[in-house]
């Protein structure tokens, strides 16, 4: 599951997320947020940070277009948080999402469903309000 950033929706100065996001993984993992592994039970494993350049086995494809607002508004203004990482607020982007493996998404605007990744997905938002379109609106398939 992901688990987003620890206060995303705070404005908080750029040098100070820098210094903390490069100190160790626990505080990569509470400022950019992180993959939280559960067990049948629901009892947390282990937890991973995401890191630039970090050796293992994720990774994400090249940027996807988005499909538009009425997938954003199909996903609900409470998915969508503040985008916390510096090189995806230096490009523009002000809001993101987790799409879960296999999600699909289902707009009530008569669309038809979109499912965007069988691994999940990172989706971002150039703009505050879902409801508008913005051509640099893109997801990362996982």
């Amino acid at each position: 599951a992901w688990c987003f950033p620890l206060g995303a929706e705070a404005s908080v100065d750029e040098t100070w997320i820098g210094y903390f996001a490069i100190s160790n993984p626990s505080a990569a993992f509470f400022i950019f947020g992180g993959f939280v592994y559960l067990d049948a039970a629901g009892a947390v494993l282990c937890a991973k940070a995401l890191a630039k350049g970090a050796s293992g086995v994720a990774s994400f494809a090249a940027p996807e277009s988005w499909r538009g607002p009425a997938y954003a508004m199909g996903l609900g203004a409470g998915r969508w948080h503040r985008v916390t990482l510096p090189y995806m607020r230096q490009k523009g982007a002000k809001l993101f999402t987790w799409l879960s493996p296999g999600e699909v998404i289902r707009p009530s605007t008569g669309e038809e469903p979109w499912a965007p990744s069988p691994h999940g997905a990172f989706a971002y938002l150039f703009h505050d309000d879902p409801s508008h379109p913005d051509a640099r609106d893109c997801l990362f398939a996982f």
